[in-house]
């Protein structure tokens, strides 16, 4: 049997049944899978035909396990007490089970990306670096790209080869404290294979202005004024 790492939970892998000589009930069986092969499968019985229908549980990895050998027994449903003695009354068989390669869509190193950079920074400044890999064996190249529209790219540009975010424009905290931006990474043999990730990116202030005394001032002291005396400004 096979399965494509791309199958979702509750696909069917394939049908297996086990012969018995007995006609009526005596004929009737149920499946069951053992081992670790459970975590992975499980089996169902269609009663009519006697079948035992394997299932997918638990998604597969073509990259972390290629092939599964799966412990299926097959048990007599009903057992007349005149022949207990004869039992058991089951069977077992091994299910090789491969997984199929499938291409999937490149994964980032990290779920979202949280950057900051100095509103004062340069043109051309260095903000931060996403990474996204080809999850499959063929190792894809991947180009990187911002997709949230031109009014970021006016201040943002990234890599598309390494992923690296820099400056174009001059910063202004007061104006936008925060940008968000979306960065889809492309498998370069596969462009249909894309994933997308947020990156937000925190301006920091810097002290721009120095203080600035908002009137004149006219300070008069007494001559006879001592040492701590608080004197009139106007």
């Amino acid at each position: 049997m096979s399965i494509s790492e791309a199958a979702p939970i509750g696909t069917t892998v394939g049908k297996i049944m086990a012969e018995d000589s007995d006609i009526g009930d005596n004929a009737a069986m149920y499946y069951e899978i053992e081992g670790h092969g459970s975590h992975i499968f499980f089996i169902i019985t269609n009663n009519k035909t006697q079948e035992g229908i394997v299932i997918l549980k638990k998604r597969v990895d073509y990259e972390n396990r290629s092939r599964y050998d799966v412990r299926v027994k097959g048990i007599n449903r009903y057992i007349d007490e005149r022949f207990q003695q004869d039992g058991p009354f089951e069977d077992t068989t091994n299910l090789k089970i491969s997984v199929e390669d499938a291409d999937e869509p490149p994964v980032f190193t990290s779920r979202e990306y949280i950057m900051e950079i100095s509103e004062g920074a340069a043109v051309g400044s260095f903000v931060g670096a996403v990474s996204a890999r080809d999850a499959d064996n063929a190792n894809s190249p991947i180009r990187y790209s911002v997709v949230s529209g031109n009014y970021l790219k006016r201040w943002f540009s990234i890599n598309e080869h390494n992923g690296t975010i820099i400056v174009t424009k001059p910063l202004d905290r007061e104006v936008a404290p925060l940008h968000h931006l979306i960065v889809t990474a492309t498998e370069s043999m596969n462009p249909k294979q894309t994933s997308n990730v947020n990156v937000s990116i925190q301006v920091a202030d810097v002290n721009e202005y120095a203080p600035e005394i908002s009137k004149y001032y006219e300070i008069y002291v007494c001559e006879n004024a001592i040492f701590g005396q608080a004197s009139d400004v106007t």
